[in-house]
């Protein structure tokens, strides 16, 4: 079992993740340079609903970074997973995706069902 101190680390870790991740976002919208997926809600845009360009820039280095890691290969999930990033907010698919890349998944048999159990957590929030 984790210390408390481990616990607040693997916190402050995934905060700080999550800021920068918000931050390129903005940066990008400032910039210009964001396509009309910029609402609150991911509600897809077009009919490519299960690819990364109806995601904001976020959600997008969230599943390069856990796909470039090994962690989870995105361009493998089902369509169903995409279509609950898009009801969900991206402050709640970046928590869940920042949670599902902070578990201990050695003993996960089927990753993107872990995964989607813990997107269904963070949509309920």
């Amino acid at each position: 079992m984790l210390a408390d101190l481990d616990v607040i680390k693997l916190l402050q870790q995934s905060q700080t993740q999550l800021e920068e991740l918000k931050a390129a976002n903005q940066a990008l919208l400032a910039a210009g340079e964001k396509n009309n997926s910029s609402s609150s809600s991911l509600t897809p845009t077009s009919e490519k609903e299960n690819s990364l360009e109806s995601l904001p820039l976020a959600v997008t280095l969230a599943l390069k970074d856990l796909k470039k890691t090994a962690i989870l290969d995105y361009t493998k999930l089902e369509p169903k997973i995409f279509q609950h990033f898009h009801s969900m907010t991206e402050d709640a698919v970046l928590m869940a995706l920042m949670e599902y890349k902070n578990s201990d998944l050695n003993a996960v048999k089927n990753r993107p069902a872990y995964l989607f159990g813990i997107m269904r957590n963070h949509g309920k929030r």
